[in-house]
């Protein structure tokens, strides 16, 4: 588990990455670079990001990410 103490969110995931400037949770460390620009932090909905009902941000997939994983 891993645990901010500057802002106390706690997550789960071996590929979550959390961001100490923003204190936001990212899915995976290729969304946590993606809101990253310039060294600032760039909102991750700007970016069209959608979180999760456990405030972790992630890139929606896209219709020929999901047949390539076998989900449509």
């Amino acid at each position: 588990m891993g645990y901010c103490q500057k802002c106390r969110t706690k997550w789960t995931g071996m590929n979550r990455a959390h961001c100490t400037g923003c204190h936001k949770t990212f899915n995976s460390v290729g969304a946590f670079d993606k809101h990253r620009q310039n060294f600032q932090c760039v909102d991750p909905e700007k970016l069209g990001m959608k979180m999760d009902e456990k405030g972790i941000w992630s890139t929606p997939m896209d219709e020929k990410a999901k047949t390539r994983m076998g989900y449509g």
